[in-house]
């Protein structure tokens, strides 16, 4: 018998150890944020939030009591809308060999797509909710690319600029919307109001000016926002906000290309923010990954580069508990700290 028992006893160890192993569940990774909403303020140069003050801006400056920096860049080649939202959502830059290599600034053929992957792939094959919301004709190009990943699409042309301010209100709506109907959701959420006050008036800082005003235009929808996730207790900690854009101008005046390394046209704010998180800057957040500029330009290549509006896709991604875009090349290890 105690033969017997010294075979059989072992052999029953192995089995109810597989099996209990088989039936223990598997714990789920827990998500920094259920929702998250990359905001992008089309030509809104980062003086212009210090010109305006926590009184002119204030929910532009609430955010910027998350983790943040002014010293951001663009692209490292150019400083236009298209590239460098192909570089939010790809998390590559434009030029080399891994390149997302889309240069050009106008609306796209149907057949003119990006051919590399996106974020929006990533989230959607997860099962959260996928949303475009922008304001200029010209960000079909990213639905073209990527049919079928991107769940809700809202394209607004602007005609004049009278019509700046209730298309941006449409915007919020739609926003606000998926954030109260989706229990998960990755969005971008585009306001070119600066940008067409900057085009038609000047990258003008002066108060009053019509530039500034649109920005507090843009800072009244963001109170839109705030005040859903009051509203919304469930909302409160599981919203996070990225918050960047595309360029910022004034050389030439009433421009913002033509010329990479003008600071005015490539000095960008990048923000993230949780309601937990506390007011910390970037860079010191980041000393072994990302470099503050000062002033400059730093190329593709440089060995530690600084923060830029592509590391945004990766962490959107990351934030939301999901692995980088496949093959891009800004923020790919998901290294970015945000607190």
């Amino acid at each position: 018998m105690l033969t017997l028992l010294a075979f059989v006893l072992p052999l029953f160890g192995e089995w109810a150890q597989s099996n209990l192993v088989e039936e223990r569940p598997q714990q789920e990774k827990v998500r920094l944020a259920n929702h998250v909403v990359l905001i992008s303020i089309d030509g809104l140069r980062s003086d212009a939030l210090l010109v305006l003050g926590a009184k002119g801006a204030p929910n532009l400056h609430r955010l910027l009591k998350g983790a943040s920096t002014l010293n951001a860049r663009t692209d490292p080649d150019y400083s236009t809308t298209l590239p460098n939202h192909a570089g939010m959502l790809t998390g590559r830059v434009t030029k080399g060999k891994k390149g997302h290599q889309w240069s050009k600034n106008s609306t796209p053929k149907e057949k003119e797509i990006l051919a590399c992957k996106g974020m929006f792939e990533i989230a959607n094959q997860a099962k959260i909710h996928t949303a475009l919301l922008a304001t200029k004709k010209k960000f079909i190009l990213f639905p073209n690319s990527w049919p079928g990943d991107i769940q809700e699409i809202l394209i607004k042309e602007v005609p004049t600029e009278a019509d700046v301010v209730p298309i941006q209100s449409d915007i919020t709506a739609a926003l606000v919307g998926i954030l109260r109907s989706h229990k998960t959701s990755l969005t971008l959420a585009h306001y070119l109001g600066p940008d067409v006050a900057g085009h038609g008036h000047g990258w003008d800082l002066t108060t009053g000016s019509a530039y500034l005003k649109a920005v507090q235009v843009v800072d009244t929808e963001i109170g839109r926002l705030f005040d859903t996730l009051k509203e919304v207790e469930i909302l409160g900690n599981s919203v996070a906000i990225i918050l960047t854009t595309d360029h910022g101008g004034g050389v030439p005046f009433k421009n913002h290309h033509g010329i990479p390394n003008i600071p005015v046209n490539i000095t960008i704010p990048f923000v993230v923010w949780m309601e937990k998180f506390s007011t910390k800057d970037l860079y010191q957040l980041n000393k072994k990954t990302r470099k503050d500029p000062s002033i400059f330009n730093p190329t593709a290549k440089a060995k530690v580069p600084p923060i830029r509006n592509s590391d945004a896709a990766n962490l959107c991604l990351q934030l939301l508990q999901l692995p980088p875009v496949p093959g891009s090349t800004v923020n790919p290890e998901q290294e970015l700290k945000v607190q």
